[in-house]
């Protein structure tokens, strides 16, 4: 997986949403639709693109774009 492909899953998951696609802050917040719900629907559809699954502990601590990259690096699955 790679940033793209990240970004791409941002746009599936919020449609409606406007934001600068260079911006490794976005996170939680950064727009409407990034409550925590749509947090957790996000991390979802990471899971189901990448074959992976967030332990508990991760999905209660990822809220970023620089989140979900460090969690895929760990699991060497990303490459930018």
């Amino acid at each position: 997986m790679n940033r793209q492909q990240l970004l791409e899953i941002i746009k599936e998951v919020f449609p409606d949403a406007r934001f600068d696609p260079s911006d490794i802050s976005l996170g939680l917040g950064s727009f409407p639709q990034w409550d925590s719900l749509g947090n957790f629907n996000l991390l979802l559809q990471v899971e189901a693109i990448a074959g992976i699954r967030f332990s508990s502990e991760e999905i209660s601590e990822i809220k970023s774009l620089a989140g979900i990259i460090a969690s895929l690096e760990r699991r060497g699955i990303y490459a930018d």
